[in-house]
This record gives C-alpha cells, sequence and structure tokens, in this order.
C-alpha cells in the first residue's frame, strides 16, 4: 500500500532457473498527495455565511479531480460537507458561523481527502465577529428622594442569543448615585445589573421639560456603546 505520507518502495523480481534463480529489484520514490483549504474571510459576523475552497494536486503539483472531500469544524455548518473535486482539483462550498461564544473566538475548518493511498488533511482558521445587541432599563423611571431603583443591561448577539462575560459599567447624572457595583460583566442571560440611588434634586431645564437625571453605561469597553435612560422626579 502507498502511503499518503510518501516515502519509498522496492521492487524485487525474480526467476528460477536449471542454473540456479536469479532476482533483481529496484527502488521507487513516491510522494504523496497535497490538500489545501482557504476561506475568502479570515473574520465572518457571528451568523453570517462565507465560501471555503479546498484544493487537491498530485505529487507534481497537478490538479487531481474526483477526489472525494469531507469538511468539519466546530460550531460551523457547510453549504454541503461532502463532494468531489472538479476539474480543476477544487471543491467549493459555502461556511455558516454558528457559534454563540463571547469574547469573539477562533473557529478551524479541517479538510480531508481519502484515497487508496490514504488520508491527507489540512485547516483553515477564520475568527467570528460579534454584533452586540444591548438595552437599558430601570425597574422605575419615577424617584422620590432616597428611593432606590434596580437598572439592568442586557447583552445579545446578532441571533439574538445571550451574551455571558461582556463587560458593562454604570454612570448615573445628577442626583442620582450608584450604591451597587458599578462595573461587571453579563452572567449567563446576558444581564448586568446593579442599584441606583436618588441623592439629590434632579436637573431641570426649562418649564417646558421635567426635572429629570439619566443612567447610562458603557458595554464592552466601546465608548461607542453607551445607551442611557432618563430617570424623573416623583
Amino acid at each position: 500500500m502507498i502511503s499518503s505520507t510518501g516515502g519509498t518502495a522496492t521492487i524485487t523480481a525474480s526467476s528460477p532457473g536449471a542454473g540456479g534463480a536469479i532476482s533483481g529489484s529496484a527502488k521507487l520514490t513516491y510522494r504523496s498527495r497535497s490538500i489545501s483549504v482557504v476561506t475568502d474571510n479570515s473574520s465572518i459576523w457571528s451568523g453570517s455565511s462565507a465560501n471555503v475552497t479546498v484544493q487537491v494536486k498530485d505529487a507534481s503539483g497537478g490538479a487531481l479531480a474526483g477526489q472525494t472531500v469531507t469538511l468539519s469544524g466546530t460550531d460551523v455548518s457547510f453549504g454541503k460537507a461532502n463532494g468531489t473535486t472538479d476539474s480543476s482539483g477544487k471543491y467549493k462550498t459555502t461556511f455558516t458561523s454558528t457559534t454563540q461564544a463571547t469574547p469573539p473566538p477562533s473557529r478551524t475548518i479541517t479538510a480531508s481527502s481519502s484515497s487508496a493511498g490514504g488520508t491527507v488533511s489540512a485547516s483553515a482558521s477564520f475568527t467570528v465577529k460579534r454584533t452586540l445587541n444591548y438595552r437599558i432599563s430601570v425597574a422605575s423611571n419615577r424617584l422620590a428622594l432616597g428611593e432606590t431603583t434596580t437598572a439592568s443591561m442586557t447583552v445579545q448577539n446578532s441571533m439574538g442569543y445571550a451574551l455571558a462575560g461582556v463587560s458593562v459599567k454604570y454612570s448615573v447624572g445628577t442626583g442620582l448615585a450608584i450604591t451597587g457595583a458599578q462595573s461587571g460583566t453579563t452572567n449567563s442571560s446576558g444581564v448586568f445589573s446593579t442599584t441606583v440611588r436618588r441623592t439629590g434634586d434632579f436637573e431641570s431645564r426649562g418649564p417646558a421639560y421635567e426635572p429629570s437625571s439619566y443612567v447610562g453605561a458603557v458595554v464592552d469597553g466601546d465608548p461607542g456603546n453607551s445607551p442611557s435612560v432618563s430617570v424623573y422626579a416623583k
């Protein structure tokens, strides 16, 4: 059997005769097939798709058609995980990131091809980017002096799944104080909560507006992710 890893083999021939047996041998050097896998994008959004191409070649670098290819990966789905190479020695399909993990993880796609000579395989990695969907809320948006309320930040990914371990840091406006934890990370439900107390007067922007303050937060350490909610005087 010829190994997929390459090597050498010896061929021996012999022939018996009246004068005695004669024999001879020759050495044959052989090399394996090669396989490679390439993705169109090295970084994709969670829940989105991209193309993957597998190339199978012979020992001389020529394209090998009709080779069986199998694709596998964790938290990855494929348009078609099994197929055969075309006349250019390539097999193409799509892959979709199905991961819900946080922080953004790296995932690997592995392609393998088997024949009588054995199995060859190769891998390619890609990073999953996450889209954060978040909202901030308070249990009560009207507070009398000295009253408290619970502020909660809920974080999900683009697929609507809760994201645990995302950093949240709260801030408040005039007349409010954070009496719980100011910063922390979301739990398995994608939520991080704290307690806020009204400690003084709220700002007044004129007779047409109610006196108000706010509870805000920075999500994932990015000032661009900084929702807030208004709190009014009771």
